[in-house]
Order: C-alpha cells, then structure tokens, then sequence
C-alpha cells in the first residue's frame, strides 16, 4: 500500500533530524528493517525507522498518523535502547496520555518527549544482521537505479540518432513503447499489474483514439472535406469529455 504524503513527510523529517543528530554521520539510519525470524519465515517485526550510532546505541522510531493506526492491534516494535513515536502535533495532543513513560515522542523533528533508555527486547545481534540485510538491499536497489539510468541515457541516445538520421517514425515508436514501460512500472509499483494492466490498455486506447481523430481531422481539411473534418472533430471531442466525466465519476465511487 502506497504511503500518505504526511507519513512520507513525517520520514523526511525525522531523518533529517537523525542526520542532523549525527553531525559527521555517526548515526545511521534506515527505513522499514524487518527483525527476527518466525519458524522459519522471514521476519515478524518491522520497524518503521532503526538508527544505531557509534556508540552502540539502537534508537527504534514508530510513525503514526492518524488515531485509529496508533491504537491498531499491530505490534509496537519498541526493541532499542531508545524507542519513539513520530507523530503530528495534533495526534500527539489526543493520545499522549497513552503514551508509556519510556517512549519518546517527535512531533516531525521536534522531540517533545525525551525516551527513557531501556535494555534490548533482541538480541543485539539479530537487530545487526536486520540492519545489514537492509542496508545491502538498499545499495542494491541503488545499482538498479543506476543501470536504468544508463539504460534510458542509451535508449534516448538511440531515440534522437534515429529521428536526425531520416528515421523518424522508427524513433517516435521506441519513444512512445519507453513512455509506456515507465508509467507502466510506475503503476504496477502504486497499485498492483492486473490494476496497472487495465490502466494501460485504458491509456493506449485512449491516446490511440486521440491520434486518430487529430490526423483523420486534418486529413479530411486539406482534402477538401472541410465540413467532415468538423465533424469528425467534434464528435472525438465529444466522446473524449464523456471518458472524461466517467473516469472521475468512477474515481468518486471508488475513492
């Protein structure tokens, strides 16, 4: 599930504030680390925001937006030496009487309530080997964002030899398949492929249309059929606000 704006605000800044904290990077932090294994399976406790310094010492962030996912039966995983919740200004004046003495509060990047320190609930050395397997795959997840940099430099390299080497259409073709992959990606990422599937078949549909009412259009204009070219217009026009009005009335019913 895609996060809101406020809790990916809320991320930022507290580690802005982590980072700040460290001064020559003597604090690190990651998002998310999964903790601990469960017969078998892979982790069974996710922490929202794990930092360890220099010092040896864990700091476990839980960040909270709204009222009814700070009280959700989903487990607290306060197993740091300091543990903290991450929340806005207007939660925390609801639910800080909730509060246990021992955790600390940050409304964004102001700490409004020092934690107190506490013994591990793991073993040191399950939070370490969940914050290396993290960190490597975030530096994974760095190289792979690398190559399809290098991948979109090549293709749009390609895309412009192509277009001034008398090639036109063939480049127009990649440029337009490149643009399909990306916000196909892109929506397989926020909502799942069968969603992301209809949503594109939606899209190519849709362009498709619009290219064939344009260049039908002025077709028809230069071949003399002016009043065919008008109407051509207007109907693709028409059809085009009615998708229009049933794509945001659909948005309406499902939002």
């Amino acid at each position: 599930m895609a996060k809101t704006n406020l809790t990916l605000k809320l991320e930022e800044e507290i580690h802005l504030k982590t980072y700040k904290n460290g001064g020559m990077k003597s604090e690190f932090g990651l998002f998310e680390v999964t903790i601990g294994f469960n017969d078998g399976r892979p982790g069974y406790e996710r922490i929202d925001y794990l930092t360890y310094d220099t010092r040896g010492i864990w700091r476990v962030f839980e960040i909270k937006v709204s009222l009814s996912d700070f009280r959700s039966s989903a487990k607290k995983s306060f197993v740091g030496h300091y543990n903290y919740y991450v929340l806005t200004k207007e939660l925390y004046e609801v639910v800080k009487d909730e509060i246990p003495s021992h955790i600390g509060v940050y409304i964004g990047s102001n700490c409004v309530k020092r934690a107190k320190r506490q013994e591990l609930a793991v073993d040191e050395n399950v939070l370490k080997e969940a914050f290396m397997d993290e960190l490597i795959s975030a530096v994974k997840n760095a190289l792979i964002v690398a190559c399809i940099l290098l991948l979109s430099l090549g293709i749009y390299w390609l895309i412009i030899h192509l277009m001034f080497s008398g090639h036109f259409y063939w480049g127009l073709g990649i440029l337009v398949f490149t643009i399909l992959i990306i916000g196909f990606s892109s929506m397989v990422n926020d909502f799942g492929f069968m969603d992301a599937i209809l949503a594109l078949i939606e899209i190519v549909g849709v362009t498709g249309f619009g290219f064939l009412i344009v260049f039908g259009s002025v077709d028809l204009f230069f071949s003399g059929h002016t009043v065919w070219s008008y109407v051509v217009s207007g109907v693709g026009a028409f059809i085009f606000l009615v998708w229009i009005f049933c794509s945001n009335s659909r948005s309406r019913i499902f939002e």
